[in-house]
């Protein structure tokens, strides 16, 4: 589809100075979600093998039965409300590289986070 990928007709990254970027993509949500894989697989890359949070997060789900239950019923509510932001999800991890729980527990940090730290640590 013109413009999934990145570096098609209308695919892109924008970056203004102290912000998020801007991309620009089109498709379907699998399609959009690869060609922001893609664009972003290395800040992507960086936050799920870097960030302290994640580490936290991972840790918690890979460790704790409670949080690979918190976990698996998350994946199962977020597949039956949202299928197209899965399958988009779905695209991230396939042009990132990175397993897809991954991207899903980078998606899920705001549910996840408190529960793998509950003290603040």
């Amino acid at each position: 589809a013109p413009g999934a990928a990145a570096g098609g007709a209308g695919g892109g990254v924008g970056v203004k100075p102290n912000a998020l970027p801007s991309l620009r993509v089109g498709g379907t949500p699998a399609e959009i979600g690869r060609a922001h894989g893609l664009l972003m697989a290395d800040a992507i890359a960086f936050k799920v093998n870097e960030d302290p949070g994640m580490q936290a997060i991972r840790a918690y789900v890979a460790h704790n039965a409670s949080g690979a239950a918190a976990f698996a019923s998350l994946k199962a509510n977020a597949a039956a409300a949202f299928p197209s932001m899965m399958q988009e999800l779905g695209g991230v991890a396939d042009g990132s590289g990175q397993a897809l729980d991954d991207i899903l527990m980078l998606n899920m940090q705001e549910e996840l986070g408190p529960l793998a730290t509950p003290h603040g640590g």
